[in-house]
C-alpha cells in the first residue's frame, strides 16, 4: 500500500555510462557502470481511492445496499 507515498510516486529517468575498460559484451554481469543519475519526470498524483476500481454506476443503482468503493461516489 505504498503507491500514494513518496518516493514511489516519482517516475524518474536512469542515465549512466559503461565503464570503457571493462566492457565483456559476452559476460554482461561484469559490466561497470559510472556516473550513475536519475532524473525524476513528474511525480503521479494517486489517491487511495486509486487502489480500487470503480463499479459501472448501473451495476451501483440496482441495489440500494450495494454502495461504490470508497474515493468514487
Amino acid at each position: 500500500m505504498l503507491l500514494t507515498e513518496r518516493p514511489y510516486t516519482l517516475k524518474k529517468a536512469v542515465f549512466f555510462d559503461r565503464d570503457p575498460k571493462g566492457v565483456d559484451y559476452d559476460n554482461p554481469q561484469d559490466a561497470h557502470v559510472l556516473n550513475i543519475r536519475e532524473e525524476i519526470l513528474f511525480e503521479r498524483k494517486y489517491q487511495d481511492r486509486h487502489y480500487w476500481l470503480p463499479f459501472l454506476r448501473d451495476d451501483v443503482m440496482m441495489y440500494e445496499s450495494f454502495g461504490q468503493n470508497p474515493g468514487w461516489n
